[in-house]
């Protein structure tokens, strides 16, 4: 079965949130048993993907190595949530191209995905790469980028991503940088299991008998 909660009041800083369980795809009478779970009994993580991350020309994560449950979700904002918890976290990832991508001829529309970020109590943006690689880039350019035919180096100059990336954690939402992909993928499992296991075991009241709409 999977298990559904909702903390109706977390993201109004309620210490005891009160929890809605709802157990999908089955009848009322099987709701109501498995609706009697004690609230000390910590549910499995499932982890919200957007179906884009998976998507054709996409590298999302799968989380194959990692023993967690993971569905389809459109998100709107972020690629990454707990199932749950949808209300108050979003992870967006970005690969260090795309991350440079971003703050460069895309950096209106990267601050845009900051404020949106930011509107959750737990938005991140997790970087895939360390910052000295997108700030500080060698010899002053990013390699990646081929020059332009009189030379000009292509792409935003690093003080400026600088300067976005500062604006994006005045905005609400800091970047992780984890320093590689699959560091990436093992942070936002582990972040995930701390703020699952740590906010169930904040809640002391089940919602028993009923399906919720």
């Amino acid at each position: 079965h999977m298990i559904r909660t909702t903390f109706s009041s977390l993201s109004q800083g309620a210490a005891s949130p009160r929890l809605e369980v709802l157990v999908i795809g089955e009848s009322a009478k099987e709701l109501r048993r498995v609706g009697k779970i004690s609230p000390t009994k910590l549910p499995p993580l499932v982890i919200g993907r957007d179906p884009n991350e998976v998507a054709e020309g996409h590298d999302g994560y799968t989380f194959e190595t990692y023993r967690v449950e993971v569905i389809p979700l459109p998100l709107g904002i972020g690629d990454y949530t707990i199932i749950g918890m949808e209300e108050l976290v979003r992870v967006e990832r970005k690969a260090l191209k795309d991350m440079v991508a971003s703050l460069g001829a895309r950096t209106p529309e990267f601050l845009l995905k900051a404020d949106e970020l930011g509107q959750f109590r737990w938005g991140r943006i997790l970087a895939e790469c360390r910052y000295h690689q997108v700030a500080y880039p060698p010899h002053g350019y990013y390699p990646w980028l081929p020059p332009y035919p009189d030379g000009k180096r292509r792409g935003a100059h690093p003080s400026s991503v600088r300067a976005a990336l500062i604006s994006a954690d005045i905005r609400g939402s800091p970047v992780i940088w984890a320093g590689n992909r699959s560091a990436a993928e093992w942070w936002l499992v582990e972040y995930f299991r701390k703020l699952w296991g740590k906010h169930w075991e904040a809640c002391h009241e089940v919602v028993n008998g009923k399906a919720l709409g």
